[in-house]
């Protein structure tokens, strides 16, 4: 038997403007999330409009203690109807500003189909690096998610 290559596409948001709200968030995550999309929209293209709807940012109850949080979509085959970003309550109030800021980049990359990159370091790595800056490497994967 020979196996088929099937292209496999990658689901992207049907708009280059993306609402997002939130819920149960501080003043210092309002404004880590204000910087990390800035941040997001210099690579890809894509503006942030707070509202309802799209992405939804708050703080979950997670059972496993080391969980930082977790951002992710809904999505039919091509297109993605819904982004979620969810943080650790249990982190809430322990972490300074620039592991929040470095944080919201991560996951919110996420939740607009971005990947773990693998090298140690950068903001897309799996383990919470603090950095607020996109390497070489986080802007290629954020390039596959841009307008």
């Amino acid at each position: 038997m020979i196996p088929l290559a099937v292209p496999v596409e990658v689901p992207s948001w049907p708009t280059c403007q993306i609402v997002y709200h939130t819920h149960g968030v501080t003043k210092q995550d309002r404004k880590a999330i204000k910087k990390a999309t800035r941040k997001i929209s210099k690579v890809t293209g894509i503006t942030f409009v707070k509202g309802s709807g799209g992405i939804e940012i708050k703080y979950h109850r997670y059972s496993e203690p080391l969980v930082l949080g977790m951002g992710g979509y809904l999505a039919t085959p091509t297109t993605i109807v819904d982004g979620w970003v969810h943080l650790s309550t249990a982190w809430k109030y322990k972490l300074s500003k620039k592991d929040k800021q470095s944080l919201f980049m991560h996951e919110v990359a996420h939740s607009l189909g971005a990947n773990h990159v693998n090298s140690p370091g950068k903001v897309m790595s799996p383990i919470l690096t603090g950095k607020t800056s996109w390497s070489h490497i986080d802007k290629k994967e954020l390039r596959k998610v841009a307008c």
